[in-house]
């Protein structure tokens, strides 16, 4: 429960680009599964969209973690010159 308390503390900038990488993470991951069930069964041509699929989930998590990091890193400038 700290987690969201500390959360809504925030400023207003630093939720928004953090919720908006959140939400990018989850678009990404949601198309790397569309990728997937696309895909079918495994054969020659679907090895390719499976590796997509395994390139657009790792590239969420590092948009996630970016995000988040990024929105902390902004928090912390903002609290430091206001």
């Amino acid at each position: 429960m700290t987690f969201f308390t500390r959360y809504s503390c925030l400023h207003p900038l630093s939720r928004y680009i953090a919720a908006r990488c959140a939400q990018l993470a989850c678009l990404m991951l949601a198309g790397a599964l569309i990728t997937l069930v696309w895909a079918g069964q495994w054969d020659l041509y679907a090895s390719l969209q499976y590796e997509y699929a395994s390139y657009t989930a790792l590239s969420a998590c590092a948009v996630l973690f970016a995000g988040l990091f990024g929105g902390l890193l902004l928090e912390d400038i903002l609290q430091k010159t206001a």
